[in-house]
């Protein structure tokens, strides 16, 4: 793991939530043009990530956290640059990740958002970036009820899918410059839609995300905000429009269970932003209690890009309004938690397991007694089973008798009726696993999945381990002694 400590700025600087206005959504005062904290690599399910934490963070409050999906050809560090998201992080207190596509993985480190193998629960892409939340919460002290997902480009085709499939882990998504959920069926059908949008009709992917959400059990709220250039003329700026459409009919079923507009038609509130050399137009829609659902900004002219992002960043927009700053004022806007009872604080829910890997029908033990309510008590503990079985108790035992990974969420309840919820992931390995073990350069391994690439050097998936130079050159000798876990072995 790398560790770069960066410095430089006043922390705490609160920004103003969207509902009060768009002023001073362009601009960073100087005092938060640094970001203060850690920057550390990481690696899980043979892709790396990066994660920053503001200095400070560290102790028992929970605080939230943004996932970041960059675009095709950039990278995490890139990313991370241009949209200048963790001095946001640093000003307001959250953690931020930023998974990094792998070249063996797509050439130009697109993310696959464009087929079912990658967008689906618990396959490809999505489980992985799923489990770097999972991984993150291990470390750090979450809030499980704020838990967000940004994409720009083919990260902003990932968030839609990202957040319906695994609505149990993400409060609410940023789609910059994307595109509705479960837009295409293929890399073809993608090609297309980029440049003639999607043929799919919007109300009925807002209907499918509905239905998906309710298969796994969610009923709440699924915040979701837009941004898109007028001018993409990657992107057509008709997916962002498909996108909006989508987001509103998911949210209009959300909120009251039948298609009856009480999200959508007219914004309740609409904003213009020309503060900047690119004017926006932006608005936003409230479900039936009053509370925002649903955000949208088209920036004039605009092309591909990050609108306000920094110039040092590839695709950019220096000119538009901060779209970091809109985003994270969008998520504090729709945050969960006091339409109820004002006075009453949620309380945080803490899942673990014994054991995150186990073999068929070994039993493992479950337990939320680090869960906690600040002003009260927690009356009850619930857990519910891929299976949508459930058990309740602080700690309950189960085993899986096939293979595969497993997620099982906690629920708890405070005395005041509050709710919060936590996700722990096990991996149930195959009782007999034969796997891969050969010798070959390290570019075979690459190719062939066994390995990955960063800074000219080859390393083992699973393992890490470093392997030599990326070439034709270098031979390794890999076993995989379990699924996707490959090691260096003397002999097979």
């Amino acid at each position: 793991m790398e560790s770069i400590t960066v410095s430089g700025v006043r922390r705490r600087e609160v920004l103003r939530a969207i509902s009060g206005g768009v002023a001073g959504l362009t601009a960073f005062s100087e005092g938060t043009r640094a970001a203060n904290g850690t920057y550390t690599r990481h690696s899980h399910d043979g892709l790396s990530y990066t994660k920053f934490v503001p200095d400070g963070l560290g102790g028992e409050s929970p605080v939230p956290l943004i996932v970041m999906l960059h675009g095709c050809t950039q990278t995490a560090d890139d990313f991370r640059t241009g949209t200048r998201m963790n001095e946001i992080a640093t000003a307001n207190d959250f953690i931020v990740i930023y998974p990094e596509q792998s070249t063996s993985r797509h050439v130009n480190r697109c993310w696959q958002w464009f087929n079912d193998e990658n967008t689906t629960r618990s396959n490809g892409e999505l489980a992985t970036i799923a489990g770097m939340v999972e991984a993150v919460k291990s470390t750090h002290s979450i809030d499980g009820q704020r838990v967000y997902a940004v994409g720009f480009s083919a990260g902003g085709g990932m968030v839609p899918n990202l957040i319906v499939e695994y609505g149990d882990v993400f409060a609410g998504g940023a789609i910059h410059s994307g595109l509705e959920y479960d837009a295409v069926e293929s890399q073809l059908e993608g090609t297309l839609a980029m440049t003639q949008c999607s043929g799919k009709d919007p109300q009925t992917a807002g209907t499918a995300a509905y239905d998906r959400l309710s298969a796994l059990g969610v009923d709440d709220r699924l915040p979701t905000i837009v941004i898109h250039g007028t001018d993409d003329s990657t992107v057509a700026p008709c997916n962002g429009e498909q996108a909006l459409e989508q987001a509103l009919q998911t949210n209009d079923l959300l909120d009251t269970g039948a298609d009856d507009n009480s999200v959508g038609g007219s914004p309740d509130e609409q904003l213009t932003d020309c503060s900047n050399s690119l004017c926006a137009e932006g608005a936003r829609y409230t479900d039936s209690a009053g509370e925002t659902v649903v955000g949208h900004w088209a920036v004039s002219g605009m092309g591909h890009a990050w609108s306000g992002g920094d110039a040092a960043g590839t695709y950019t927009a220096p000119g538009g309004p901060g779209a970091s700053a809109i985003i994270w004022e969008f998520f504090v806007a729709s945050a969960p938690g006091d339409t109820d009872d004002p006075s009453n604080s949620p309380p945080t829910a803490s899942a673990t397991v014994d054991r995150t890997t186990v073999m068929p029908d070994e039993i493992i033990t479950f337990d939320g007694s680090a869960s906690v309510d600040s002003d009260g008590s927690i009356l009850s503990h619930e857990w519910t089973f891929p299976d949508d079985t459930t058990a309740t108790g602080v700690s309950v035992t189960r085993s899986f008798s096939t293979p595969g990974e497993r997620m099982v969420t906690l629920t708890v309840t405070d005395d005041d009726g509050a709710t919060a919820t936590d996700s722990v992931t096990v991996t149930v390995e195959s009782a007999s696993f034969e796997g891969y073990c050969g010798v070959a350069s390290n570019y075979e391994h690459v190719r062939a999945g066994r390995a990955y690439t960063e800074g000219g050097y080859a390393y083992a998936v699973g393992s890490e381990t470093k392997l030599g130079l990326y070439n034709s050159f270098y031979t390794t000798r890999l076993q995989e002694t379990s699924d996707r876990y490959f090691e260096i072995v003397s002999s097979c």
